[in-house]
């Protein structure tokens, strides 16, 4: 089955009010409920950790370039000064987070963005495609 958010709603087509039929060139199908297909946007602002995790669990493309951001945060000490004992101080401190535009849908298929408007175009046109299809039924 298609892992890739906008690949996979090409294969989708709605088959009965809201009862929508996913199927692919490899023989993968499956029926889905319309409404594990609305897609929606968050503004996430992931450390280098966090950005790493991502990149493993294949959230992100790898060759995506996000601009980055200072912000202040609250930290472990630990995490600082890289002795067990300070693990229980907490302390503000101004990390670098990269800005991403995560989208997603209710089947849990995601596709990242460096920018607000290109994220928010394709959620607009995913969801108006498939309000637009139910409605007509």
């Amino acid at each position: 089955m298609e892992k890739d958010l906008i690949k996979f709603c090409e294969n989708v087509k709605v088959v009965y009010k809201d009862i929508c039929e996913y199927k692919d060139e490899d023989g993968n199908t499956s029926l889905l409920n319309a409404g594990s297909l609305f897609c929606k946007c968050e503004y996430i602002r992931p450390d280098e950790r966090m950005y790493k995790k991502m990149l493993f669990d294949k959230e992100i493309d790898k060759g995506m370039k996000f601009d980055k951001e200072k912000v202040k945060t609250q930290v472990m000490k630990s995490m600082i000064t890289g002795k067990q004992e300070d693990g229980d101080t907490i302390v503000n401190t101004e990390i670098e987070v990269y800005k991403i535009w995560k989208v997603s849908n209710g089947l849990g298929l995601v596709k990242t963005y460096n920018n607000k408007e290109e994220a928010l175009k394709i959620v607009g046109e995913i969801n108006d495609r498939f309000i637009e299809v139910i409605k007509g039924m």
